[in-house]
């Protein structure tokens, strides 16, 4: 059976397109509704053609109005909601077993971003390289700053764990051997790794899985001793392990190591923060749709219904693990590490957020990308999984984990707006991206997976979008400064809950075909950016003009320069009297 034979209607007339589910009034927009093998297609003569993947669709229902027809609702995984009333009600049933049927493929090849045998498939793919991100930070290469550590290539066929990638940075006095031992220590292979050097302080930050047998009393020494290597090569200062897990669940199922009085990781400090597992963010989301889609709700019921579903908690928990984890490794110069129990999830996100508020280069456009490629690509963040993206067999456990990570990103812009080079505008398209299958680069449960994927050119990447003049014009932030940068050591984020805000455009937001106030409000701001640069050009071009004239008249003129607080008075009043007029109009000088 192929998508075609799974289509029960290709095309449905007379159908409006509505803002509720409630009955149609006959003011609505009317066209034909159209099914293929990957989209539904709303065409009319008096609204914009509207496409809708049917991979994106999360839940479809129909509402039977008698013989005057069906509303079919549509909800999007990005939480948005459409609604179409079809006047016969069969033909809504044609389409809604359509939509079961489609929306969540039994083969990837049902995907639209299965393009097979296309060569623009492999742009991408290799734009960034982990070899040369290990160099840009200062761990081996031109840019080391030392020997202290190495890259070794035993997980070069994903043998030692298949989550893992092929190369892994760790201390160059720890041999191969000592790894065989702590592969098997470590919760499914993950060892403890390195993954980003503080270029001021030289502490580094470490990810990898839960310790195991450690509830049982027993301890690894091979682990505890690559840990005491770790704190030697970051000049033998203290360490702290962040367990992303609360202290009951981390007491209750173990894997924490023991870092009291005479144990063998007492060099190092434990700090339990709380964030709660894959089925309870599930929860915490769920319940903060269903307060977002509630209508009937006023403004305190709402808000207490918000904050009773436990996100925007989440949110500063995590927020607050990056703020301590920076200001461990930038002011303190210690090592952090960072695990949960896989070390795949919430590690992602705290790793992630760290490097984001120490780095610079990881809050441009480029960065984000290539920290995102790193932290959650690389170190296998099992979105397939994670994000249900298509029918495997058993199921993995649904969970909006990166999802939290951009909410976390758009709380960092949010309260620093000048130091990030894109805006919220690309943590929605992420968003969408990691959810509706249209780009290979969010999906798979593991780089492997992933690489296969690339080689046969079956799936296109997302990156090369976002870094296309188009991208770069759609979400570059019309506030960023590079200069407010050198004035920070880092992002000293405040995860006070007064501060942290819902993020009203992607859970409140319901309609996918109107834009957001904050949309036109970031579309006019870049305007305007644009339009700025525009005017210093002609106001420049005004004033050589201005000083070339006077020149020519033998007056003797101290040249113009914005940036020059010494100016003469004379040229000052013409700026002025430039800028007063509109720059389309003639300017005249007399002497």
């Amino acid at each position: 059976m192929d998508q075609i034979e799974c289509i029960k209607q290709s095309k449905v007339p007379g159908v409006s397109l509505c803002k509720n589910s409630s009955q149609p009034n006959g003011s609505e927009p009317k066209g034909m509704l159209w099914l293929s093998a990957y989209h539904i297609i709303f065409s009319g003569e008096s609204v914009q053609e509207q496409l809708i993947v049917y991979s994106s669709i999360s839940r479809v229902v129909v509402r039977s109005f008698g013989d005057q027809g069906a509303m079919l609702a549509m909800e999007l995984k990005t939480f948005k909601r459409i609604y179409f009333f079809i006047p016969v009600v069969s033909h809504a049933k044609n389409v809604l077993e359509t939509i079961e049927l489609l929306k969540c493929p039994h083969s990837m090849n049902w995907l639209p971003a299965y393009k097979p045998e296309d060569d623009k498939n492999l742009e991408g793919w290799n734009l960034f390289d982990m070899r040369r991100e290990y160099e840009r930070v200062g761990f081996v290469g031109e840019g080391a700053r030392n020997d202290s550590w190495r890259v070794t290539g035993m997980n070069s066929e994903y043998r030692k764990c298949i989550s893992y990638p092929k190369q892994l940075v760790v201390p160059s006095k720890v041999d191969d051997d000592v790894l065989e031992e702590v592969f098997k220590n470590r919760e499914l292979g993950r060892i403890p790794v390195a993954v980003y050097r503080d270029s001021i302080k030289d502490a580094v930050l470490i990810r990898c899985g839960q310790p195991r047998g450690v509830g049982k009393g027993k301890t690894c020494y091979q682990d505890s001793q690559l840990l005491r290597n770790i704190q030697a090569a970051c000049e033998g200062n203290s360490g702290f392990i962040f367990d992303t897990r609360s202290v009951g669940m981390a007491s209750k199922y173990g894997g924490s190591e023991p870092t009291s009085r005479g144990q063998p990781y007492s060099s190092w400090k434990m700090m339990n923060i709380g964030i709660k597992t894959e089925k309870e963010l599930q929860s915490c989301l769920d319940k903060l749709l269903d307060a977002s889609m509630d209508r009937s709700l006023d403004s305190s019921a709402f808000l207490s219904k918000v904050e009773s579903s436990g996100w925007l908690e989440q949110v500063r928990m995590c927020l607050f693990a990056a703020v301590a984890g920076a200001k461990q490794i930038r002011e303190d110069g210690n090592p952090v590490v960072v695990h949960g129990t896989s070390g795949f999830d919430a590690t992602s996100i705290i790793t992630s957020l760290i490097q984001l508020l120490l780095d610079p280069y990881f809050r441009t456009t480029r960065g984000l990308l290539r920290v995102i490629e790193k932290e959650w690509l690389w170190m296998g963040h099992p979105f397939t999984s994670r994000h249900q993206q298509y029918f495997m067999k058993p199921m993995g456990v649904k969970a909006p984990i990166f999802l939290l990570f951009l909410d976390c990103v758009h709380q960092c812009v949010l309260q620093f707006p000048f130091c990030f080079e894109f805006d919220d505008t690309l943590l929605i398209d992420l968003h969408a991206a990691s959810q509706n299958c249209e780009f290979g680069t969010l999906m798979f449960d593991t780089q492997l997976e992933r690489e296969a994927q690339a080689k046969s050119k079956h799936f296109i990447s997302f990156w090369p979008r976002v870094l296309s003049e188009e991208g770069k014009k759609k979400y570059t932030n019309p506030f960023y400064k590079p200069s407010c940068e050198m004035a920070l050591s880092w992002l000293q984020l405040s995860f006070r809950p007064q501060i942290i805000a819902l993020w009203d455009e992607v859970f409140c937001w319901q309609s996918p075909f109107k834009k957001h106030p904050s949309t036109f409000e970031r579309q006019h701001m870049s305007h305007l950016k644009a339009r700025e640069v525009e005017v210093h050009d002609e106001l420049e071009k005004v004033l050589r003009d201005l000083n070339r004239l006077e020149k020519e008249k033998g007056l003797k003129m101290t040249s113009v320069n914005s940036s020059n607080s010494s100016s003469s008075s004379s040229s000052a009043l013409c700026t002025e009297k430039v800028l007063s007029q509109p720059f389309t109009a003639s300017t005249s000088t007399s002497t």
